[in-house]
């Protein structure tokens, strides 16, 4: 393990704006990878396509709500990450694990958040929490989880080749 006192304050600055960018870039693999499950189940099981989903009055709000949280929860967690990965060592193993812990924290807040709209739009309804927002965020996060976890190690890999930069 590396002793923080030992990495200048460039370099965790320097890691810290990395962790961000590499992060934002993630997510936005992340949303195609999302893009592209979800066009192909709702092709399988509607016949619809991806922009008939997006364009829909009742997805639009919570797509909107889901990728702002999420480029807003990338950009803020993966400079605190990039501040960890500078305590801990580019080297050290816990890269990696920081990097899923990034990527899957980044998914569960925004599909979270995507599918609390749904709930807080149709509140006065009974059983709705399930059917809004436990039901589906559980079915995405089953279908994202593997995707979040090659993210997380790919965010891993690059922030460490920052090491290079």
């Amino acid at each position: 393990m590396v002793n923080s006192a030992a990495i200048p304050a460039v370099d965790k600055e320097r890691l810290k704006r990395a962790g961000a960018k590499y992060s934002l870039i993630c997510a936005g693999l992340g949303l195609l990878v999302a893009a592209l499950i979800t066009t192909a189940l709702f092709g399988v099981f509607t016949g619809s396509g991806l922009h008939q989903i997006i364009l829909d009055p009742y997805f639009l709000a919570p797509v909107a709500v889901a990728v702002s949280c999420l480029a807003i929860a990338a950009w803020y967690f993966g400079g605190l990450a990039g501040g960890v990965i500078s305590r801990v060592g580019l080297a050290s193993p816990a890269t990696r694990l920081i990097g899923i812990l990034l990527a899957l924290h980044c998914m569960i807040l925004s599909v979270t958040a995507g599918y609390l709209t749904h709930f807080f739009s149709s509140i006065h309804q009974s059983e709705m929490l399930y059917d809004y927002v436990a039901g589906p965020a559980i079915a995405v996060i089953g279908i994202g989880f593997v995707p979040a976890l090659i993210l997380g190690l790919t965010f891993s890999a690059m922030i460490r080749s920052e090491n290079r930069a």
